[in-house]
């Protein structure tokens, strides 16, 4: 089929263009590049919508190297993508980024109905239509057979769906440089991070990274997070002065004064009888023994020593 013919030399044409960029590209980045292929359709050069988690299964690598390698492929004008970024995508293959055109993503993905070709798709001599004629053919297909992606409800790709902070989440290489050069904690800042987001949301888990950065600005998120736990931190109590009274002070004192008049009642006073009574009264002596205790003390010292 003449419709096929032509998909597939554009496919062609685009890992010829993938391999002439090679240069530029590190491995990561034609990993996932063919990641991506494997789900294009053949007729509209387009995958359905992708998650980052289908992505990073076929490429095997990690969030953090497939946004940096999708980042590469399109700016090297290797794919076009469309949709709530790191939600759903919908990616088509560019051919060349100077002169190809990409095909519009809409919501269908089922093989446009084999037209004639027209004039317009033809060129002088029995050369075969050129790669840029094929995607422009295909646009036009596209287009007359399903909705642009403007007219198409957002909330298919989720973009208006909040979401809470996914359990796998984690912070990318330039949230890592930036907490290393501040010299924070790793595990204590994304830790308190997972906490502040709990039982908040997103549009996205794009929205989720550029919190994350604010947390890490100095002056907001962590800072102030560091400010509040330390203000709830009870002050250690300020030691008594010495002409402070303390309870403790005011119970023996009141016991003091209690055990003294009743000994004033029996005619004994005086400094030395008021220290024995403190030391008694340190020593824990229950109040109502001291007074009987001081006057057995006194009669048992002999008279005039």
């Amino acid at each position: 089929m003449a419709t096929t013919h032509s998909s597939n030399q554009a496919i062609a044409d685009w890992l010829s263009a993938l391999r002439g960029t090679t240069a530029n590209l590190p491995h990561s980045a034609r990993s996932v590049a063919l990641a991506i292929l494997t789900h294009v359709h053949p007729e509209t050069g387009m995958t359905p919508p992708l998650s980052y988690a289908a992505l990073q299964q076929e490429a095997g690598c990690s969030r953090g190297t497939l946004v940096a390698a999708l980042r590469r492929l399109d700016d090297a004008g290797v794919i076009r993508r469309f949709g709530a970024h790191q939600q759903l995508n919908v990616y088509s293959l560019a051919v060349d980024n100077s002169q190809a055109s990409t095909v519009d993503p809409g919501t269908e993905f089922e093989p446009a109905p084999v037209q004639p070709l027209t004039t317009e798709d033809h060129v002088e001599g029995d050369f075969a239509p050129t790669p840029v004629q094929i995607l422009h053919r295909e646009k036009k297909l596209s287009s007359s057979s399903s909705p642009s992606l403007a007219s198409v409800d957002a909330s298919a790709f989720g973009t208006t769906t909040p979401i809470p902070l996914p359990q796998d989440w984690a912070p990318n290489a330039q949230h890592l440089s930036r907490i290393a050069a501040r010299g924070l904690d790793l595990v204590a800042v994304v830790d308190a991070f997972r906490k502040y987001a709990a039982g908040k949301t997103r549009t996205g888990v794009d929205k989720w990274d550029k919190a994350f950065g604010w947390w890490l600005k100095p002056g907001d998120g962590w800072d102030k997070h560091i400010t509040a736990r330390a203000a709830s931190v009870p002050a250690a109590p300020m030691p008594a002065s010495a002409d402070e009274e303390t309870p403790v002070k005011r119970t023996n004192h009141r016991g003091i004064s209690t055990v003294m008049r009743t000994l004033q009642t029996q005619g004994i006073s005086g400094a030395s009888v008021r220290e024995r009574v403190v030391e008694l009264l340190d020593e824990g002596t229950p109040v109502y023994e001291i007074a009987g205790m001081i006057e057995n003390e006194l009669l048992a010292v002999p008279a005039g020593v």
